[in-house]
Formats: structure tokens, sequence, C-alpha cells
């Protein structure tokens, strides 16, 4: 059957009659390019000179792995692997109760509030639980043990005026 169809092929007669995509579908060859009245046009059934027949079905036409962006996923994975990087690795689970935000900004705890307090003198003890602002060293700590929280120092913004700079004070008030 094979050598058959392939040798029918090439006969004009039997072109017309039945669609080349039916004997690529008994070949397993791709459908040839002929000239049409549009210019070059694949042999497809739907094409209004050839009468119907099925098209092949031993393969998909639609491939989703192309409408995928590889380049996209990729860098997405990487950027989450170097966050996890830099991430510390076993954070402490409760770091996030030790701080808390007011309206004068980041508050936290002082450390080391667990046994070794029991040493230390009254004085030394009040001051371990007192609640203190976050300095600029704690937000390193914050952004390694906690990377969903993105703390960002604002400082009070700066006054040029120099009639306010402290310099003024030992300057003449009147000197221009």
């Amino acid at each position: 059957m094979h050598l058959f169809l392939r040798s029918l092929r090439n006969l004009s007669i039997y072109r017309h009659s039945v669609s080349a995509t039916v004997l690529d579908a008994f070949t397993h060859r791709q459908p040839k390019v002929t000239q049409g009245h549009c210019g070059f046009l694949p042999d497809s059934p739907y094409h209004s000179s050839q009468p119907w027949l099925p098209l092949r079905s031993d393969r998909r036409t639609y491939n989703p792995a192309r409408n995928i962006d590889w380049v996209g996923v990729k860098r997405r994975w990487r950027s989450k692997q170097l966050f996890m990087k830099k991430r510390k690795l076993k954070n402490h689970p409760r770091v996030a109760l030790r701080f808390r935000l007011t309206r004068f900004g980041w508050e936290r705890l002082q450390q080391g509030r667990r046994g070794k307090k029991l040493h230390l003198s009254g004085q030394q003890r009040r001051n371990k639980k007192r609640i203190r602002f976050v300095s600029r060293h704690d937000l390193v700590k914050l952004a390694r043990q906690m990377p969903g929280h993105r703390l960002r120092v604002r400082d009070p913004p700066l006054n040029n005026n120099p009639n306010i700079q402290r310099l003024r004070r030992t300057i003449n008030n009147y000197f221009a």
C-alpha cells in the first residue's frame, strides 16, 4: 500500500481527486507547498479546490511549551534562588514578635532577656526590659532574618538654612 500511494502521488489525475494531506498521513511526510491562487500555499483539505478529507491525527497541532516564557521562568527562578541565598538559613521563628511599629518608629526588645539576667544587677535588669528603637545595625539583622519585611531608613529632612546650623552659634549673628 505504501509503495502504491507513493507512485500515485506523482500522477496528476489522482492529485486532483485526493488531497495530498491524506497521502502524507500514510507516508508520514510533511505536506508539500504548491502554487495556489494566492501564491505559494500548502496543500490543505480546507482549500476550496480540494474535497474535505481527514487531517493527520498522529501529531498534536497545539504545542503548549511554545507559549511558555521559558526565559522569564528561568529569570524568576534565579532571582528566587538569590533571594533565598541571602536569607539566613535558620531564622528565629519568633523574631517578628520582638519588633513592633509605633507612630514613633520601629521598636524592639533588648536581647539577653533569658537565663543570663539572673546574674545582672537590678539596674541592668531594668535596662534589659526597656524597649528601644531599632537602629541601623538592627535593620541589617532584620533584612537577613525577615526578608519579607522591608524597613527603609528615613532620616529627618536636612535643613540647609545657615541660621539654624550649629556653626551660626559660634559666628556673629549679623555675619552675612
